[in-house]
């Protein structure tokens, strides 16, 4: 017990020394000597294991407290009277306070753990969301890098409906993904960014394919979407558009993305998203093409044509049931009109509740509500959501007014200068990131390939396009006709 105590406690805590070769070198060997001998004490480790998590702290002896956990999750029969409660505490305890730097050198290990947390039911979904999460952010801060728990995390929240722990995680950005080279020289240094050590190679993540890419950002819009975040969920589903894929051909997950993408467009703001600029013109049509229905939708939306539109959701409604979507195009039908009378603000300053009724209609039943109390009752319900900029006003003759609020706010110069800093803030992580893509893309073959394709490929559409404007200055000097600007 005493030898097993003694390479347990051993773990390197020299602050100073942080990031140095020697530091390195001391936790790779702390962490061959301690997996080593908790393999070679298992016996004793089964049988007095709450005395030895008893004896160490997560945030001091964060690799020791692996080793002992590995073996204590990977034993086919606990010890008779072992308190299981006060043993998932102690995980709980662990992967809570874990040191995010020594761990770099247990990867794998943590890495079977963490996934063995998601796969078995030892807490509440709540928790164990929340455990991921955390294991995702103290793993790296800036939540930039893509890996395997991302994914893991996302579908049991949406499976569970633990949505809320997982928000801090997929409100991050995205902008890398793991390597598949060698480990970095050296991990112990605190301001590495987090493709140096999040690797397949340190086990801290497993392989992302390119369908994990779009999977995960699906699983994002869907998230979002439950939590009536359409822009955000918009975006998500934008993101899957404009992944690379061979060809600029189209897949069934863009296909759907697209889909998505309109009616979240709809919800919003009030009309189709404008697309990427990115899109070849082939992979535009082709998804156009595939989406007849929701584009027929959304070009009604913003008409008034009521009639109209209550009859395209009618007729469509086999392809919504076929696509699932019909949740949102019921909330869809839903925001027809409260977007009639948001786009009124840009008419009015200030509009009764009557005109109101006269100037917009019901998606769901092509027609004017009824009286002045159901449009006050949709206004206020708008203004509830922060979906409209405005309040509701009696005027002196008995009739109620709908004020609209300017779309800005005036704020103070302390105000102004805390979001000036904010954004030279960001700006400044932004050009970090923009340093690290380049490195990584330009020692990437593939990249650098299609690179070369793409400048050809440039080029020689650059030549046709003067052969052509040559051939056409020509033949209006022969004929004497007139182009046009």
């Amino acid at each position: 017990m005493q030898q097993i105590l003694a390479v347990l406690h051993s773990s390197p805590q020299n602050a100073s020394s942080a990031g140095s070769r020697q530091y390195d070198t001391a936790l790779k060997e702390h962490a061959a000597k301690a997996f080593k001998v908790a393999d070679a004490r298992r016996s004793t480790i089964v049988a007095q294991p709450m005395a030895l998590l008893e004896s160490l702290q997560p945030g001091l002896h964060t690799i020791g407290y692996l080793a002992v956990l590995d073996v204590l999750f990977h034993e086919t029969e606990m010890p008779a009277g072992l308190d299981r409660a006060a043993l998932l505490n102690k995980l709980l305890e662990f992967l809570m306070y874990f040191d995010a730097v020594h761990i770099r050198y247990a990867g794998r290990k943590f890495q079977v753990l963490v996934e063995l947390i998601a796969a078995r039911n030892f807490f509440d979904p709540l928790i164990t969301v929340e455990l991921l999460a955390n294991v995702i952010l103290r793993l790296d801060p800036s939540g930039s890098l893509l890996t395997s728990t991302h994914l893991t995390m996302l579908s049991l929240a949406l499976e569970t409906q633990a949505i809320e722990p997982a928000l801090k995680v997929v409100e991050k950005d995205i902008c890398y993904f793991p390597k598949q080279g060698a480990l970095a020289d050296q991990l112990s240094s605190e301001s590495s960014d987090p493709t140096s050590y999040i690797t397949i190679s340190s086990g801290l993540t497993g392989p992302i394919k390119p369908l994990s890419v779009l999977d995960y950002n699906i699983l994002c819009g869907q998230l979002f979407m439950r939590r009536r975040d359409w822009a955000r969920a918009r975006d998500a589903f934008g993101r899957v558009l404009t992944h690379p894929v061979k060809d600029k051909g189209i897949n069934n997950h863009m296909v759907d993305s697209y889909r998505h993408w309109i009616l979240l467009g709809l919800l919003s703001l009030g009309r189709t998203p404008d697309i990427s600029v990115h899109l070849s013109h082939g992979t535009k049509t082709s998804l156009a093409t595939s989406s007849g229905p929701y584009i027929n939708v959304a070009a009604l939306f913003t008409t008034n044509n009521a009639t109209g539109f209550k009859g395209e959701i009618e007729a469509q409604v086999n392809v919504w049931q076929t696509d699932g979507t019909v949740a949102l195009i019921q909330e869809v039908v839903a925001a027809y009109q409260k977007w009639q009378i948001i786009r009124l603000h840009q008419i009015y300053t200030q509009v009764s509740l009557s005109e109101v009724r006269n100037m917009t209609l019901s998606g769901m039943t092509g027609e004017g509500l009824r009286d002045n109390n159901e449009v006050r009752t949709l206004v206020e319900e708008m203004i509830a959501q922060k979906m409209l900029k405005g309040e509701l006003q009696d005027g002196e003759d008995g009739e109620s007014y709908l004020t609209f609020h300017d779309d800005y706010e005036l704020i103070s110069e302390t105000e102004f200068a805390r979001k000036i800093a904010e954004k030279r803030h960001v700006i400044e992580e932004l050009g970090k990131k923009h340093l690290v893509t380049d490195e990584m893309l330009s020692s990437n073959k593939e990249y650098v390939r299609f690179v070369a394709r793409e400048n050809r490929r440039a080029e020689k559409e650059a030549g046709e396009a003067l052969d052509f404007d040559a051939q056409v200055e020509d033949e209006d000097l022969m004929t004497g006709l007139i182009s046009n600007p």
